[in-house]
Parts: structure tokens; C-alpha cells; sequence
């Protein structure tokens, strides 16, 4: 018995909400009861060698305990699937591997090592990759150049995503390329990307951040393409990358040209869904104002990728409405990644977009809206309906990166959002609003 990632998501499910009852919980994370409750005794037996406490007695203890994810993270393992997302990454990042190394490096034999790498080739088939193997060096990844970084994006944005419940050995090796790349750099760079243009998408720095580290090259004996990111900042893109490179930054989202067929059928269910719940026609105007396409990429690239995408845990206080454990239920039997933030995203961006007619204007007072991973016309439509809730005005939308610079120069009187932040050093009013408020008509 140990534990992995599974574990952490429920210790961090359990401490980041106020429900007791397990079987809402295993509903959140996308499992069912009797599994939860399987992972709850690993880690009473691991964590605390204890068996048999009472599950909401042990749900008391996890929550009580500020050290609860700092002692999984030291007894947490790789499960199979991540020993082979840690091999491809590596093979994507550098080319090549030295197989002894790699099953030294991951405490595995040579045989487990040649289980993976079979599945390992299979992946690698679906972007026409291959592994080639040359004596006293290794296995080498060989295949067109363009395949592999787009390959190599999509691990990127897993990394992103999962990187918080990770066994350390992963996040090192996660950390070290992020290092190599001059990540700080890059994410200002994204940020000045991003004031320029209002995106429907909210893991949309996220996809710009990776498709920079993916696509940017240090080769001196190919022909590159230089692309000014920032005033101060610019990134050299191989020639034969550079159109790729370029619609990620007009569109802001990944196009998977392997998966047309998907994509669309993905389209014509999430519209024949959405068309039913809000009892509504997908018409040119809805079309002009919901971002469907972009959804159902990165619902895909999620699918692609197996990425485990749990950044509701940052938002949750309570419990969610059922209408969004409804709506997310309906559209997993369709797509399978959706998860209840999306959910929660798809269902608050629809009712807006129909009670859009209706919002009303009030008078200004210096209440400031913050948002970090929420698309920025989602963010707008919040914000319409807490003035409507609340009676008040806000003055400025404010990115949660650039908040601390924000007041130097301004005194809000207190900050809203949906999202957790910790403001305590800025010395500001932090209103987190509940989900279930907004959900009030």
C-alpha cells in the first residue's frame, strides 16, 4: 500500500470544503463513494497508523491537521501513468534517454522500464514519433519536428495543471525545465500578451506560457523566426514552427489538427446539451458570444493528454449547486475530461449570456473584482451579477498578479472574488463570495 496523487486531491478536496458527507465529495472529484472511501483508510493507516475511526470523525482530524499534505508528499509515489508521462516528458525534453539510468533514477527494473516504454511507443505513434535505439546511448525520439513540439505542449500543460498533487521526483524535473526556460520571464511576457487581447478561455496563460517553452529554440544552425513578445522580450521559433507558433498566439487555444472528427462531434453534443438545458437555439448571437469551440479544445487536449484537472478545490468553500452537478453530468456522458469546473465555468457563462438584457447600472464605489484562472468575460459577467446582489459598483477588474502593483496606486475598499487569495500582507477587505450566491435569480 501507498499513496500517490489520487490521495493528495482527496486530503485537499477534504480541507478545502465544509461538506462532511463523503459521497458530495467522491461526487466532486469524479469517483464514486465506495473509492473515496478507500482512500480515505489508506491514508488514516499511513498517515496516522491508525484503522476503524469513524469516516466524519477522520474528516475532522484531515482538516484539523495543517501538516496533512506536507506528510502525504513525503511517503507519496509515482503511479504507472505518471512513471510514463515522467519518461515521455523527458524524451520530449531532451530527446533521448539512457534506459539503465531511467530505471535506476525511478527505482524500477529493466523489465517494469520495458512495460512502460511499449504504451510509451503507443502514444508517441498518434503524432507519427518513434524511438530508435542506438548502442552505449539509449533510445532516441526521431520524427518531424513540428509533431514533437506539439507533443511537447501537451505535456507542458499537464505539468501545469497537475503539478500541485505530483510526486516530487515529477515536480523537480517539472521545476528544473521551467528553470532552463527562464519561466519568470516568459509569464511577464504572457501577461503583456494577454492585456492586449479579451480571451473566453481560462487556462489561457497557461496555454501561452507552454506553447512559448514548447516552440522556442536555442538552435544556431537552422533557420529561426524571431517573435517580440514583449517590448523587452522576444523568442526564437524555428522557421518550420512559426505558423504553427503564430496561430497559437492569434487564436489562444491549442488546434488539434489529428482530431477534426472528434472536435466536431464534441461541438454538435455539448450544443445539442446546452441547447436542452437552458431551453434555448444555438443561433449566430449565441454563437457571437459563447466561446464552444474553445471549451471543447481544451475539453479535448485534456482527454489527449489525460490531464487531471482539479482547480475547482481553489474555489470551493461549499457545496456546489445541484444544477451544475446536473449539467456537468450530462456533458461527461458525452465528453468524459469535463470536470465540475468546467461545469460550474459552462453554467454561469450561459445563464449570463441570457440574462445579459437584464443587468442593470448602479453607482460607483471602490469595490475591486479579482480573478486569476477564470476567462475575463466570464470575470465581467460575475461582476454584473454581484452588483445586481449586492448594490454596489465595482471600479476596476483587477488580474490577481498585478493586484499587489495595483495598490501602491489605488485604495479599494475591499476586494471580491470567487476565487481564494491570500491578502493578509496587502492589508485588504477579502469578500469571498460564495458560489451559492451566485446562483440566485
Amino acid at each position: 500500500m501507498y499513496l500517490n496523487s489520487k490521495h493528495m486531491q482527496i486530503a485537499l478536496v477534504i480541507k478545502q470544503s465544509e461538506v462532511t458527507d463523503y459521497k458530495v465529495l467522491s461526487k466532486l472529484l469524479g469517483i464514486t463513494p465506495s473509492s473515496f472511501f478507500s482512500y480515505i483508510r489508506d491514508l488514516e493507516k499511513i498517515i496516522y497508523n491508525e484503522s476503524n475511526i469513524d469516516i466524519k470523525i477522520l474528516i475532522k482530524i484531515f482538516r484539523k491537521d495543517s501538516n496533512l499534505i506536507y506528510k502525504i508528499k513525503k511517503v507519496q509515489s509515482l503511479t504507472k501513468d505518471e512513471r510514463i508521462v515522467f519518461i515521455i516528458f523527458k524524451l520530449l525534453n531532451e530527446r533521448f534517454i539512457n534506459i539503465s539510468k531511467v530505471a535506476e533514477q525511478l527505482n524500477v527494473t529493466r523489465r517494469t522500464l520495458s512495460y512502460d516504454l511499449a504504451k510509451i511507443k503507443i502514444k508517441i505513434s498518434t503524432y507519427n514519433l518513434q524511438l530508435d535505439g542506438y548502442k552505449n546511448l539509449g533510445l532516441v525520439l526521431s520524427g518531424d519536428e513540428v509533431y514533437i513540439r506539439r507533443m511537447f505542449l501537451g505535456y507542458i500543460i499537464k505539468y501545469f495543471i497537475e503539478k500541485d498533487f505530483l510526486p516530487k521526483i515529477m515536480r523537480t524535473q517539472f521545476g528544473a525545465f521551467l528553470k532552463q526556460n527562464n519561466f519568470k520571464n516568459i509569464s511577464k511576457a504572457t501577461s503583456y500578451i494577454e492585456s492586449k487581447v479579451d480571451d473566453n478561455f481560462y487556462y489561457n496563460e497557461i496555454i501561452l506560457n507552454s506553447s512559448i517553452m514548447a516552440f522556442s529554440t536555442n538552435l544556431i544552425d537552422k533557420k529561426i523566426h524571431s517573435f517580440k513578445i514583449s517590448p523587452s522580450f522576444e523568442v526564437n521559433i524555428l522557421e518550420e514552427l512559426s505558423d504553427y507558433f503564430t496561430e497559437i498566439l492569434k487564436n489562444r487555444y491549442y488546434t488539434l489538427d489529428f482530431y477534426p472528427d472528434k472536435l466536431n462531434d464534441y461541438i454538435l453534443n455539448l450544443e445539442v446539451i446546452l441547447s436542452k438545458f437552458f431551453d434555448l437555439n444555438f443561433n449566430k448571437a449565441i454563437y457571437d458570444k459563447v466561446p464552444l469551440k474553445k471549451w471543447i479544445i481544451f475539453l479535448l487536449v485534456k482527454e489527449i493528454f489525460e490531464i487531471r484537472d482539479n482547480y475547482f478545490m481553489n474555489i470551493l468553500i461549499d457545496d456546489f449547486p445541484e444544477k451544475i452537478f446536473k449539467l456537468t453530468s450530462k456533458i461527461k456522458n458525452k465528453i468524459p475530461s469535463v470536470t465540475i469546473y468546467e461545469g460550474f465555468i459552462i453554467y454561469f457563462f450561459m445563464i449570463n449570456i441570457i440574462n445579459l438584457s437584464k443587468q442593470e447600472k448602479l453607482s460607483l464605489n471602490k469595490y475591486i473584482f479579482v480573478y486569476r484562472n477564470i476567462p475575463s468575460s466570464l470575470a465581467n459577467m460575475i461582476i454584473k451579477k454581484l452588483e445586481k446582489l449586492y448594490s454596489i459598483k465595482f471600479k476596476d477588474v483587477v488580474k490577481f498578479n498585478d493586484l499587489k502593483n495595483y495598490v501602491k496606486y489605488n485604495t479599494p475598499t475591499a476586494v471580491y472574488s470567487i476565487e481564494e487569495f491570500d491578502l493578509k500582507a496587502l492589508n485588504i477587505n477579502h469578500i469571498k463570495v460564495s458560489l451559492s450566491d451566485l446562483f440566485i435569480f
